[in-house]
């Protein structure tokens, strides 16, 4: 198992300082530190972030088109299916803007502008064992429940902001109970109430946007466990939870693994983890490599668990 040298940004505070939208774009990132903990890894202080944030959100949809040609060509890999949904409509953004109150931010319109929905799922093959032709994705869209090794179901935005898991996410009970969340004391319910899954890859693991009373238009994402109830992970942004996905190629147990890792997480701090395009490139060996997958057959030899 390989020794991971850990990105880990220091913000201050419970809940990381809101930036306005009328800060300049360098400082828009509420979550950003003012100064670089790892010098050896440039992109780690504020600015250095927010420019290979920039750099890379115009190619989301190009880079998962990539990934899945790989995957594709690799004979013992089965693209079981990728669908690929239409851009948000200027109709739908409005919807969404209006029922949060505030304009989401430009790394995670970028993606929905390139399309309102993204569903991959693949297998590993035993030897011997034919590809399949891939299928659309299921109707209607849960979390995923599957034998597949890989699964990426980003729904689309109206639908992740605008879902009731009342049920799933939370009950009633919940409102007679209070909880405290990275230093701060709320109501159970209403903690829950303001989780909103943003990719279904699994019906045990599943991150969200936790939507906070201070409205953060660039909302932190968290990797909960437990089928919603454990929500202790170490949090990221949206654009690094997509980078993740394409460093790791939607392995699913690989993705969880990596967030929920032991050693990323903090008792009482309000630490963010940042993996921008440039943490997979600095160590190639963080990122899933097929072939070592289909030579331990199959099993997930994560570096991260």
């Amino acid at each position: 198992c390989a020794c991971v040298r850990v990105c880990v940004w220091v913000s201050t505070g419970c809940i990381p300082k809101l930036a306005s939208k009328n800060d300049p774009p360098h400082t828009r990132n509420q979550h950003a530190p003012t100064q670089t903990t790892h010098p050896h890894q440039p992109w780690q202080d504020a600015d250095a972030y927010n420019a290979a944030r920039e750099r890379n959100q115009g190619t989301y949809l190009e880079r998962f088109r990539a990934m899945v040609e790989e995957l594709r060509a690799h004979p013992r890999i089965n693209v079981v299916t990728f669908q690929v949904e239409p851009p948000i409509t200027d109709a739908e953004l409005e919807r969404v803007h209006h029922i949060l109150g505030y304009d989401l931010h430009d790394s995670i319109l970028a993606f929905f502008r390139q399309c309102n929905g993204l569903h991959l799922r693949w297998a590993y093959l035993p030897s011997g064992q034919a590809k399949t032709p891939e299928a659309p994705m299921p109707e209607p869209l849960t979390f995923h429940d599957g034998p597949e090794t890989g699964v990426v179901s980003i729904p689309p935005l109206l639908r992740i902001i605008d879902s009731d898991y009342d049920g799933m996410l939370y009950f009633d009970w919940m409102n007679d109970d209070m909880t405290t969340f990275r230093g701060e004391e709320m109501c159970l319910l209403d903690f829950h109430m303001r989780l909103k899954p943003l990719d279904f890859f699994h019906f045990y693991h599943f991150p969200a946007f936790l939507l906070t009373h201070k409205a953060p238009y660039d909302p932190l994402v968290f990797m909960g466990s437990d089928h919603g109830a454990s929500w202790d992970a170490l949090p990221t942004d949206f654009h690094s939870y997509l980078e993740c996905a394409l460093a790791l190629k939607g392995h699913s147990t690989r993705r969880a693994n990596f967030y929920q890792l032991t050693g990323f997480r903090t008792a009482d701090g309000a630490d963010v983890l940042w993996t921008p395009a440039e943490y997979w490139d600095e160590e190639p060996r963080r990122k899933l490599d097929l072939d070592e997958l289909v030579r331990f057959g199959g099993n997930d030899l994560t570096r991260y668990a």
